[in-house]
């Protein structure tokens, strides 16, 4: 893993959120799946768990004038051979 494959990673979650596509953008994600956030913290056992609540989040993000997605990698930490935190 290098930091070309991580922007690379970015940038095609980022087209799958402005697609509102659930079913690619749960398909980037490793199985079971950890949300980490101000409001919930938990564990998604599979791909279709990820979707249901991706798709749960759409409707926000509509409601807010989602057009686009985008990134700036600022930091990459090498945590293991294939887990980054960047």
């Amino acid at each position: 893993m290098d930091h070309a494959a991580i922007d690379d990673y970015l940038a095609r979650y980022a087209q799958t959120l402005a697609r509102f596509d659930v079913t690619a953008a749960a398909g980037l994600w490793a199985e079971p799946g950890m949300i980490v956030d101000d409001r919930f913290s938990g564990i998604l056992d599979d791909r279709a768990a990820m979707a249901r609540g991706l798709e749960r989040s759409y409707p926000l993000y509509r409601a807010l004038g989602l057009a686009s997605v985008g990134h700036e990698l600022l930091d990459t930490t090498f945590l293991t051979g294939a887990i980054a935190l960047v």
